[in-house]
């Protein structure tokens, strides 16, 4: 199977910050899976120039940004049955090394605790450099809301088109094209 980019596949105009495509400014980072391997979604992240904290090292922020989406894709991904938006709860990050301008950052995202199917889920996710080195590791706890709870909580009067097609969709990828 190649690899399908999932956050640029299946959700249309995307224009998040850390994992939109159709966001010039943004991150852009790339969400796939690898076959026969459950509950886990790999990606990378290339640092722009203008992501940087200390001179020559990427900043902590901009990891924790990619970090955020990985992470928020494996349930939606993974979780189809439950349509639902993936909202925040708590986050915790441990940095171990730096990541240098211009460095690929890979990650690796996996489900660590759940309940039942509408119950918080938490997401580990790894920062690795190209060598295999840890560079930091983040958990992240997300709550299902269904559209219209995610719409009365967060105070939008109605979700983006793209948004709206994505939660009513079919979430199957087909990998037959590629």
């Amino acid at each position: 199977m190649s690899k399908v980019v999932i956050n640029k596949v299946l959700l249309e105009d995307n224009d998040c910050f850390g994992c939109g495509h159709a966001n010039p400014h943004g991150y852009q980072i790339e969400v796939y899976e690898r076959d026969g391997i459950v509950d886990e979604l790999f990606g990378h992240f290339d640092p722009p120039d203008h992501a940087i904290g200390f001179p020559g090292v990427t900043h902590g922020g901009a990891i924790y940004t990619v970090f955020d989406c990985i992470a928020a894709w494996v349930p939606t991904y993974f979780r189809k049955d439950v349509k639902a938006v993936w909202m925040l709860k708590g986050a915790e990050m441990l940095y171990f090394r730096p990541s240098f301008q211009g460095d690929r950052i890979n990650l690796h995202a996996r489900i660590t605790t759940e309940g039942d199917k509408w119950e918080p889920k938490t997401v580990t996710v790894d920062a690795l450099n190209v060598g295999g080195d840890l560079l930091s590791q983040g958990k992240f706890t997300f709550v299902p809301l269904s559209a219209e709870r995610f719409k009365f909580v967060s105070g939008i009067g109605d979700l983006p088109a793209n948004w709206e097609k994505f939660l009513k969709g079919d979430r199957t990828i087909n990998t037959s094209d590629d």
